[in-house]
């Protein structure tokens, strides 16, 4: 029934490919693939309690995967469980330490939570790892802003217009309308 699961989901078959799955469990409730794929289908349908349920059943089966823990992280993100997903992000980099979108991810939820200044740390990392990151550096640079840090914000909006123009001067927009005082020229 696995193999039936995943050609439903390749065609886009959701709710039959969670059926599937399901019955792929029910034989084999060990079935790791079932349970992590079944996780994602039920992502696909914006289902992401049920997404955490399987998450977190297939990290039983397989601890050192970071993408189940990636995806665990994700889902806990979308159903605003921050230290949960903050915990499955840590999880990732334990097995994974250069995985710069879980630093993003770090970032992001602590962000969402008021911690600029950590959040700020875990986009500096994610951009060390990945230097032409342009959602890490945009991120980081509306985090600078955030937290009185201009002259930071702008030397980030200046390395991502290296990466990505469109997005750099998106920023310069959102830098301007949060007051962040243009640098003087150099």
């Amino acid at each position: 029934m696995f193999k039936t699961g995943l050609a439903f989901h390749k065609a886009n078959k959701i709710n039959q490919a969670i059926h599937a799955y399901q019955q792929a469990i029910k034989a084999d409730n060990k079935h790791a693939d079932a349970w992590y794929y079944l996780g994602l289908a039920h992502v696909r349908i914006e289902r992401y309690g049920d997404a955490v349920q399987c998450f977190l059943q297939t990290t039983q089966l397989k601890p050192d995967n970071p993408d189940v823990w990636f995806n665990l992280a994700e889902a806990r993100g979308r159903t605003r469980q921050w230290d949960g997903a903050i915990a499955a992000y840590r999880e990732v980099l334990r097995i994974k330490s250069d995985d710069a979108e879980a630093y993003f991810g770090i970032g992001f939820v602590h962000s969402q939570t008021g911690r600029h200044s950590d959040a700020a740390t875990a986009y500096e990392k994610a951009v060390t790892i990945k230097p032409n990151y342009p959602e890490a550096l945009f991120n980081l640079s509306v985090t600078y802003s955030g937290l009185g840090q201009a002259d930071r914000a702008w030397a980030t909006q200046r390395q991502l217009q290296k990466f990505d123009a469109r997005a750099a001067a998106d920023l310069s927009e959102r830098l301007q309308k949060m007051k962040s005082p243009t640098p003087r020229p150099q």
